[in-house]
């Protein structure tokens, strides 16, 4: 088995955990690595999101990129659903895009789901949660885009959300 760690330099490193060997991976993003997103179905592939507004698929066989989607700015968040068979990803901009794992085309997107960054993302029973910089969580149908309902009552950036 092996672990993969996002450095801020913004390489990606595979460890083996029985040899503890490493190396790292053929492609790497520019700036720094914000989220690291593995499908729950699907452990052959993962997805990084990071400041030099790259969002990639990696192929876990190979380390290699399968799939490179750029953003209009840095990337915050990733998380794969394995379900819909998307990436779902958060950026500075406030924005919620949705892409298609197989073809990298965008799906659905949220332009202004919160007023700054996105800070955090989880999916279940087919809504989307999102924790925003503006200090909201907000609760979305998807793929509608809908506005399910919204909770204010943080000071600062929410941290996590748990669906």
């Amino acid at each position: 088995s092996c672990l993969v760690a996002g450095m801020a330099h913004g390489s990606m490193c595979i460890l083996d955990t029985t040899s503890l060997k490493y190396k790292i991976a053929g492609e790497s993003h520019m700036a720094g690595i914000n989220d690291i997103a593995f499908g729950k179905k699907d452990s052959s592939y993962c997805c990084t999101i990071s400041e030099d507004r790259l969002l990639r698929v990696w192929n876990l066989g190979n380390y290699h990129v399968q799939r490179t989607i750029k953003g209009q700015c840095a990337g915050r968040r990733c998380l794969i659903d394995s379900v819909r068979g998307e990436i779902i990803s958060g950026w500075s901009n406030g924005a919620v895009r949705a892409f298609s794992i197989d073809t990298g085309r965008e799906s659905w997107s949220i332009a202004k789901a919160h007023k700054g960054a996105i800070t955090c993302l989880d999916i279940g029973q087919g809504n989307l949660l999102t924790g925003g910089e503006d200090g909201s969580v907000r609760i979305w149908s998807t793929p509608s885009c809908r506005l399910v309902t919204q909770y204010q009552a943080h000071q600062g950036a929410v941290g996590e959300v748990l669906a």
